[in-house]
């Protein structure tokens, strides 16, 4: 009779909590290369993703910093593309192995994830399909994201591309995911916020705010008491 395979401590918790195993060994990869994701503590962001859009004439081949949360990956051997969203939209980022290194190149290509967070410097340009851009000069990994990310299409060698959410259980348990992942969640999120924001100035102090949140039928059913 053969005994039931162990699986370690450390897995079993990891498994437990949604923290992929594999991400945790891209995230030590890129500490090994000295890229390590939780190192800084700020990053100083000139332009959102949407300017890059709708100052493209002003921008054209000067030098931006953009930030924001990785929602595709493209690798292409010696180049890549990848979008960066922002609260304020996409912009497309171009990055050549030539401009950062072989080792960054390399190191980058072994620890990048969808849903991960960067910071990147470069100078803004025009694809040959006309799509506004950033030419990464320096890529600057500012968080891992240590759990896997819902992806609308086959995500194989580090590539893929966020996309549409369907699932309801997951959508409304993990609201975060659903605000990364559909567009139409962040923008409906956003104009709730601008319709209500102006009240609150309106309104008198006395007022009492009460915002609802989405919870678990066992969360409700603790809440109401055993009877």
């Amino acid at each position: 009779m053969t005994e039931p395979e162990t699986i370690p401590e450390n897995q079993a918790t990891h498994a437990s909590s949604g923290i992929s195993d594999t991400r945790l060994e891209k995230l030590a990869a890129l500490k090994a290369a000295g890229l390590d994701p939780f190192a800084p503590e700020t990053y100083e962001r000139t332009h959102t993703s949407q300017a890059i859009h709708d100052t493209f004439d002003a921008l054209e081949n000067q030098t931006v910093r953009v930030a924001g949360r990785v929602a595709s990956l493209r690798w292409m051997g010696r180049a890549a593309f990848f979008d960066l969203l922002d609260e304020s939209g996409k912009a497309q980022v171009y990055l050549r192995r030539d401009d950062v290194g072989e080792e960054a190149y390399a190191a980058l290509k072994a620890g990048l994830d969808i849903g991960d967070f960067l910071g990147v410097e470069g100078f803004v340009f025009k694809t040959k399909s006309g799509e506004p851009s950033v030419h990464a000069r320096a890529v600057t990994p500012l968080a891992k994201a240590l759990r896997d990310v819902p992806l609308g299409k086959e995500y194989e060698g580090g590539s893929g591309e966020a996309g549409k959410l369907s699932d309801v259980e997951i959508r409304y348990r993990q609201r975060y995911v659903d605000l990364f992942v559909n567009r139409d969640a962040r923008d409906v999120l956003v104009k709730r916020i601008r319709i209500v924001a102006p009240s609150a100035t309106s309104w008198t102090p006395r007022v009492s705010w009460r915002w609802r949140y989405p919870c678990s039928a066992e969360a409700a059913a603790r809440r109401r008491g055993p009877f």
